[in-house]
């Protein structure tokens, strides 16, 4: 069978992703993928450029890089990541990226951050 990587990455680059905006100017792309009774799978789509430590304060959040670089800054430190990268963040705890690569994320997460429009998101 062909390399069927390609063909995935272009399914996932063409679903119907939402727009939000955490702060004006920067915004990311999300695709629920599922809601579950303790929580919700999405994709996450992140440009290049930084993205403003913040923290969620009703989500714990398990987060594999699917493609793309760049580094974490979790609760003051930083961590380079790359496509295959796993981090694990705790409700309440200021995490940032500093995006190098356009970035892919697939997340478990035990609550959602993007509720019906209302997100759980402050700037830390």
């Amino acid at each position: 069978m062909a390399n069927s990587i390609p063909l995935l990455t272009e399914l996932i680059h063409n679903l119907p992703w939402k727009k939000i905006e955490p702060s004006p100017g920067k915004a990311l792309d999300i695709f629920r993928v599922a809601t579950l009774v303790t929580g919700c799978i999405e994709l996450v789509k992140l440009n290049q450029g930084l993205y403003r430590p913040h923290a969620h304060d009703n989500v714990d959040s398990d987060i594999t890089v699917m493609e793309g670089n760049g580094v974490l800054i979790l609760d003051g430190e930083i961590f380079d990541y790359n496509t295959g990268s796993r981090f694990y963040v705790s409700r309440g705890v200021s995490h940032g990226l500093g995006v190098n690569q356009p970035t892919l994320l697939f997340t478990i997460q035990t609550g959602e951050i993007d509720r019906n429009g209302t997100l759980d998101y402050r700037y830390t």
